[in-house]
């Protein structure tokens, strides 16, 4: 996973397991969430300072899934003029290529109230 920090300062806690990330107690399943576009996850922090995802607030961090990946294999038919008839295999999520965009604590007005 590429981890960025938008500012210099403190940064909420995250964690990676699997495919599972969770930052600030939230977790986000990046497998689940993998499209065959590119998939953004934001998460704010309200006016109470408790974390969730959608724009409610201040934020906390971005999450940019890649697209789906696929391959073709050959599906075992034959198609026109004896050829392989060949489908579209999603390929596992490759995590390294997910990106983290941390905002500073300091920047978040409810941290530290």
């Amino acid at each position: 996973m590429i981890v960025k920090h938008v500012a210099v300062g403190p940064v909420s806690d995250y964690a990676l397991d699997g495919s599972v990330l969770t930052v600030a107690g939230v977790a986000i399943d990046l497998a689940a969430r993998q499209a065959d576009v590119t998939a953004m996850v934001d998460l704010t922090a309200d006016h109470n300072g408790v974390v969730a995802e959608g724009l409610a607030g201040s934020y906390v961090a971005s999450v940019v899934i890649p697209p789906r990946q696929h391959r073709f294999v050959d599906s075992g038919e034959l198609g026109f003029d004896d050829q392989p008839v060949m489908s579209r295999q999603a390929l596992p999520l490759n995590v390294a290529a997910v990106q983290l965009f941390l905002w500073p604590m300091e920047n978040n007005p409810t941290q530290g109230e």
